[in-house]
């Protein structure tokens, strides 16, 4: 038995870890969910990462990254905030940047330039 978060090696008769208080499971089940993560890093090591739109403000990109999240998107934020010092933007300071991956970025595009139009109707 394997403790599935630190991989600490059990006798059969336990069933939880010790440290991190989860149950344990078998070798060949840690053995395949070590597996599936190697896979999952594999996939994501090379993937490119793109900037589908840019915004004035936190709060704009957070509705933006919330709606993309929403359809299956995931997003992250690139930018200088210093909404905490002054509440405007000013000479791009404000700039926020939404990055999604690249095989996202045509869905995350058309996602929202729909939630921009609906925003001006």
């Amino acid at each position: 038995m394997k403790c599935p978060e630190c991989g600490t090696d059990y006798r059969d008769e336990y069933t939880h870890c010790h440290d991190c208080e989860v149950p344990l499971v078998s070798d060949s089940d840690y053995e395949q969910r070590q597996r599936a993560a190697e896979a999952d890093r594999e996939k994501y090591r090379d993937m490119k990462i793109v900037e589908v739109c840019s915004v004035q403000g936190v709060a704009e990109a957070d509705v933006i990254r919330g709606m993309l999240e929403s359809i299956g998107i995931e997003s992250m934020t690139r930018g200088h905030s210093v909404l905490s010092v002054h509440p405007f933007t000013m000479d791009g300071m404000g700039e926020v940047r939404i990055l999604v991956a690249e095989p996202d970025a045509e869905a995350a595009r058309e996602a929202i330039a729909t939630h921009f139009e609906e925003d001006s109707s």
